[in-house]
């Protein structure tokens, strides 16, 4: 083949792999242009790898193929409602996915699982739900992953059955700041943040009817840190939502990220250079947070607004959903905290070994990062975290 990234071809290869043509618009084909100029023009990646790039992207169109025929073959998944979603977000590492698992140990709640966010074609079903083929496809996924890299669920806790986030939907519209977590690709991010988001919000909740329609709960529990970005275009999609906020020491979420981040463009491009990552993800993430606090100081949205820190979860996992349970006026009953505890007992802390990283490794300092987001956490009070271990 060419050695040339190709929006045609990837959008040929999606449309052969469904046998489907219908995309349902095509506000992606932006978006998918200046993605894979960039990866051609500044991710470093090889030539050689540029089909399994291709192929990655294609397979996340052809489940939007298919989502778009499903919706014509059950009518019905147009009418769902999305009602009261909870919404969890924060910085990255700041306990998202540990308070996701949390709030999802409702027995009644409905969330984002891995196999079903692999595979989402078609709606899964109540009556098949623990048994669903298209979970040993993605436990074969997950067995791949850790084959290559040992130690990935060190820094995530990948599982078929496990909560993800609901941010990978945006992929379906090839609006998803998180590849810039694969690849280096400035343009494309620029790109995104200049456009806002906003065409990504659509596919999001039109996946979220898919999935509820043959497998509902009185609730869905969501989380992406990608939000921070796009608040405001997060609450006019779901202008009745309930938002959790995670608040951790950033001297300890960043260098964190950067690990994960390094393991993840690895596969792509095994010389990152971690000294490079540190800067890059430090402004990034302050944008997401200088975004995220001036829409919330815009909107009249406090009472939707839950703040949570990360040591209280920590401390006493089970009080904190049950005080996020008493914020909403969401009864707290025997079956969800059995469910919070039956989680907790078969999910201890470091159940995957535990993750470890400094600062430095990505040049950076505690201290220089507490300085620099100093703004955020003199507002909601985030203690350093040697000073939160000794409190």
């Amino acid at each position: 083949m060419s050695q040339q990234l190709s929006p045609e071809r990837v959008v040929e290869k999606a449309q052969a792999m469904a046998g489907l043509s219908d995309f349902g618009g095509d506000e992606f084909r932006e978006p998918l242009a200046v993605l894979l100029r960039a990866i051609g023009n500044e991710s470093g990646v090889a030539p050689e790898r540029f089909p399994e790039v291709e192929g990655a992207i294609a397979f996340n169109l052809h489940n939007r193929l298919k989502i778009i025929e499903d919706r014509k073959r059950f009518p019905g998944i147009s009418a769902e409602v999305i009602e009261k979603p909870l919404f969890i977000l924060g910085l990255p590492r700041s306990g998202t996915t540990a308070m996701q698992a949390l709030l999802a140990a409702d027995p009644k709640a409905r969330t984002t699982l891995h196999w079903e966010l692999l595979n989402p074609s078609p709606p899964p079903e109540t009556a098949t739900y623990q048994t669903d083929p298209r979970i040993a496809l993605a436990e074969a996924q997950v067995e791949g992953m850790v084959k290559a890299a040992p130690d990935i669920r060190e820094r995530h806790p990948f599982d078929a059955r496990l909560p993800e986030e609901c941010g990978r939907l945006f992929d379906l519209a090839v609006m998803n700041q998180g590849t810039f977590g694969a690849y280096y690709v400035p343009s494309y991010l620029n790109w995104l943040l200049a456009h806002d988001y906003r065409d990504g919000y659509p596919i999001h909740k039109l996946a979220l009817q898919h999935f509820q329609h043959r497998h509902k709960g009185s609730h869905w529990v969501l989380k992406s840190n990608k939000h921070m970005f796009t608040l405001e275009r997060l609450f006019e999609t779901y202008p009745d939502l309930r938002l959790v906020w995670l608040h951790r020491d950033p001297a300890q979420t960043l260098p964190s990220l950067c690990s994960f981040i390094k393991s993840t463009r690895a596969k792509f491009k095994p010389d990152t250079d971690p000294i490079a990552l540190g800067p890059d993800w430090t402004t990034m993430q302050e944008i997401a947070l200088r975004r995220a606090l001036s829409s919330r100081d815009r909107m009249n949205v406090e009472r939707q607004i839950c703040d949570v820190s990360y040591y209280e979860m920590l401390d006493d996992p089970a009080g904190t959903v049950q005080r996020i349970y008493a914020h909403f006026d969401m009864p707290f009953d025997a079956g969800v905290r059995d469910g919070v505890l039956g989680w907790l007992r078969d999910n201890p802390q470091d159940k995957f070994g535990r993750h470890k990283y400094t600062p430095e490794m990505f040049g950076l300092t505690g201290a220089g990062l507490r300085e620099r987001f100093a703004f955020y956490t003199d507002r909601f009070g985030v203690k350093a975290e040697r000073e939160a271990a000794a409190a």
